[in-house]
């Protein structure tokens, strides 16, 4: 009974121990959520063009933060 009680308190330190070591170390980008947020707008009409500006880096429209 120990060795399974052993054998299961390791297979969890394993565990832990694994999931652990894939968080990895960026801790310079900043805490998440506190930047200006960003509003998907789905894509536009086939004949309204839209201006090249509205594209974010990831190909989306994104609507800029108004502060009034």
């Amino acid at each position: 009974m120990k060795a399974v009680f052993a054998l299961v308190l390791l297979a969890l330190f394993a565990f832990a121990a694994a999931d652990v070591s894939e968080l990895g170390s960026n801790f310079g980008s900043g805490p998440v959520g506190f930047g200006p947020e960003r509003e998907y707008l789905p894509p536009t009409r086939s004949g309204e063009a839209a201006p090249a500006h509205s594209f974010g880096p990831d190909g989306y429209r994104y609507k800029s933060p108004s502060r009034f």
